[in-house]
């Protein structure tokens, strides 16, 4: 009953071993082009469909900021008109052509130019050029957020396949180990020895089944994790590749106090860049909106030309005759649009967005330290654990090697065995893990501070 206890215990360690294997992600065909994380890195980048969906609003805020600078220059508007017209001969006093007849049909021609150039807008234009360049900063700081994002998936992918391995190792040493184990036993047995007994024999072969199962789960894991680097890279299926890293290397870097990364994120963060860009976009929209209560003053300038041959041209000034005409002029003059309730409500909406981004910047100041300290934490519990479990799981692994050997030789017992195999894997499935918990510590603090 010992024994079975220790055989359910020992799968359990296996299967913590595989924690986060599963989840990992690639594939592999050869002969591959090998990719290191740096490279890794600019190829995502550089392929990314996210990061060219936002550099693509970065364009079209650009659009919309050479449309709102438009608005100061002056805007023309041209019209030309020819067509049939009946004849009209003599003067205002007296024609021999009659209004309800036609006595001939002629072709006329018109040309009529109008420039307006607007004077002041009461901040319609300079607070909507303050607003459009706002937006062009917040779509720049999108597109840095983007990429962020995309080097947190690639080094979260990259260290995966690292972790992914190295459990595949500490699942064949173990696989290994209970090979010796199950020959030790069999020879044993053979020879009728008394510290030999046939449950040992069957657990050993239940559990290499079991060590197999979790080694095709270590693998599936392996090629999934190749598969979400392909994804990233932007390879096809057909082009084979690998990463440069052939181990998950325990590599210390110095830690700075906690405040200084806070004080970083607040500085870096490209969140807070589009929450600063965003918030004079708003307040800027705002005195757009407020200007519609006032008129809009401009300059005008005109110009008309009409002629018909077929009808007498009158030079009497107080005569007007659109079909013959030549004029033009210059003015001063202003625009008031009036309505009763439209204005107010654009006014009420454009404050509702300052305010609900208000609310947005200081839901950011306090989470985005939380997310700092997280990382942050998480990375000292893993810089902590390392050094224990690195110098703790050569002694397990001793200890295995010993209770083998006593076993062999008939002074140890078989569950010593077990408990060696369960306490060594587990420390080791560990130290790696914990590896791999300070390289995505590293990576998600690199993350919530706004750097790479």
């Amino acid at each position: 009953m010992h024994d079975l206890f220790k055989y359910f215990r020992l799968r359990w360690v296996l299967v913590l071993l595989m924690l986060g294997v599963s989840d990992l992600f690639a594939e592999s065909t050869s002969p591959p082009r090998i990719v290191s994380l740096k490279e890794a890195i600019q190829l995502a980048l550089s392929k990314s469909p996210e990061v060219k969906e936002a550099q693509s609003d970065v364009d079209l805020a650009k659009s919309k900021l050479e449309e709102v600078e438009g608005y100061r220059l002056p805007q023309l508007d041209s019209t030309l008109l020819i067509g049939p017209i009946p004849d009209a001969r003599g003067d205002h006093l007296s024609s021999p052509d009659r209004a309800d007849r036609i006595h001939g049909i002629g072709l006329f021609e018109r040309a009529e130019i109008t420039l307006i150039q607007p004077i002041y807008t009461f901040g319609k234009i300079t607070k909507g050029l303050e607003a459009a360049g706002s937006g062009v900063k917040v779509s720049e700081a999108k597109v840095e957020q983007k990429q962020n994002e995309i080097i947190l998936k690639v080094k979260e992918a990259y260290y995966g396949l690292l972790l992914a391995r190295e459990s595949m190792g500490v699942v064949l040493e173990v696989k290994d180990a209970l090979g010796q184990a199950e020959e030790k036993v069999k020879e044993l047995l053979q020879k009728e020895a008394p510290t030999a007994d046939e449950s040992d024999l069957l657990k050993l072969e239940a559990f290499s089944g079991e060590v197999e199962r979790l080694r095709q789960e270590a693998l599936k894991g392996e090629r999934l994790a190749l598969s979400a680097l392909r994804v990233y890279l932007g390879f096809s299926e057909e082009e084979a590749f690998d990463i440069a890293d052939r181990r998950l290397l325990d590599e210390a870097e110095e830690i700075d106090p906690l405040e200084s990364y806070v004080e970083e994120a607040f500085s870096r963060r490209p969140e807070f860049k589009q929450l600063e860009e965003g918030l004079k976009a708003r307040k800027a929209m705002t005195v757009v909106a407020w200007a519609d209560y006032y008129p809009v003053f401009f300059l005008a300038g005109f110009f008309a030309y009409g002629n018909a041959p077929g009808r007498t041209d009158i030079k009497n000034p107080f005569i007007s005759d659109p079909f013959n005409e030549t004029f033009g002029g210059v003015a001063v003059g202003l625009k008031w649009h009036w309505d009763f309730g439209i204005t107010r409500g654009k006014v009420h909406s454009a404050e509702a967005e300052l305010n609900k981004l208000r609310r947005t910047r200081e839901f950011a100041e306090a989470y985005i330290p939380l997310q700092v300290k997280k990382a942050y934490l998480e990375r000292l519990e893993a810089e902590k654990s390392i050094p224990a479990l690195k110098a703790a799981y050569p002694s397990a692994r001793r200890w295995m090697i010993s209770a083998l050997a006593n076993y062999d030789f008939g002074i140890g017992p078989a569950e010593e065995i077990f408990d060696a195999l369960e306490v060594y894997a587990k420390l080791k499935a560990n130290y790696f893990r914990s590896v791999y918990n300070r390289h995505l510590a590293l990576a998600n603090l690199a993350f919530a501070t706004g750097g790479d």
